[in-house]
Order: C-alpha cells, then structure tokens, then sequence
C-alpha cells in the first residue's frame, strides 16, 4: 500500500547512513556495484577499451623489452660482440620509448573518458539530491552530503584513472 511503502521510505531517509552496523542491511553487492559503473561507462565504452588497448600494448613492449635486455646480455655483452650489443641496445631503447608513449597516451585517454563518466555520475546525483525530500537535508549535519558526494565521486574517477589502468598493466605482466 501507499502508505507503508511511505513508512518505508521514512524509515529508510532516517536511518543513519553512516552507521556501521547497517552496512550489510543497506549496503550493495561488489558485483552490482560494478555494473552501475559499467552502465555509466556504456557511453564511452570505445574510448576506454582503446586507452586500455593502448595501456595493454605498453606492458607488451615493456615486457619484450625486458627479454631483449637478458639477450643484450648473453648475446651481445657477455660474448663482446659490438654490433650485436648496439642492436639490442637501440631495439630496447625504441621499445622502452614506445612503452612510454603507449602508457601516457593510454592513460591520458582513460583519464578523458573517466572525466565525461563522472560527470554523467555527478548529474545523476545532482538530480537525485533535487527530488529528496526536505525532511532529508533536515536531518543531515552540515555539510555531509556534499563530503560524501565528493568523497565517494572522487573514488569513482580514481577506480576509472588509476586502478584500472594498473590492473590491465599488472595482469599483463602477470600474464606474460
């Protein structure tokens, strides 16, 4: 009925958000988490699957780069053949430069595409906070709900600038 979905919500608005003891209760699930930033990452799904492309290639060349300097070692230091050494030596110098290049482009694209995300997120709550009841900001000390809006947003844009770039590199690394 109306008006217990009315309780409810009444209920549910009282309810002290940042009690510990209600986590679990009003709290969501890791995976459903993700999904909601997938749904807002849809948008710019193509750009952030090239910034990652291009984050993946970077720990490619880095990781080839690396097996050139074990055969600059053995192939060309050790057996002191001077031609060979200053193969290796600009081959790994060209990888470890495309490495560069790669990472910071990568990452400076997720990092456009983080930005166009989290605005679509800030609307969003934004919009949220303009159909909240009164009786909610009555009950709020001053200034929460901005910290908690910053705070959380700013954990957001971190997980699509950093975090995921460090994971595609370190499964990468992992991986090969």
């Amino acid at each position: 009925s109306p008006d217990q979905m009315y309780l409810h919500q009444t209920a549910y608005l009282m309810a002290d958000d940042q009690d510990e003891s209600q986590v679990g209760e009003k709290g969501m699930a890791d995976s459903r988490s993700i999904r909601i930033l997938l749904h807002y990452a849809r948008p710019f799904r193509l750009q952030i699957g090239f910034a990652l492309f291009l984050i993946f290639t970077s720990s490619i060349l880095a990781i080839y780069s690396s097996k050139l300097m074990g055969d600059l070692l053995e192939k060309g230091l050790m057996v002191r053949d001077l031609h060979m050494s200053i193969v290796y030596a600009v081959s790994i110098l060209l990888l470890e430069i495309g490495s560069i290049y790669f990472i910071w482009t990568g990452r400076k694209k997720l990092a456009v595409a983080a930005s166009k995300v989290i605005f679509n997120v800030r609307k969003n709550l934004f919009s949220k906070l303009q159909d909240l009841p009164l009786q909610y900001y009555d009950r709020q000390p001053q200034g929460r709900i901005v910290t908690r809006i910053t705070h959380d947003v700013e954990g957001i844009e971190e997980f699509f600038t950093s975090s995921l770039g460090n994971l595609i590199s370190a499964t990468m690394m992992t991986i090969l």
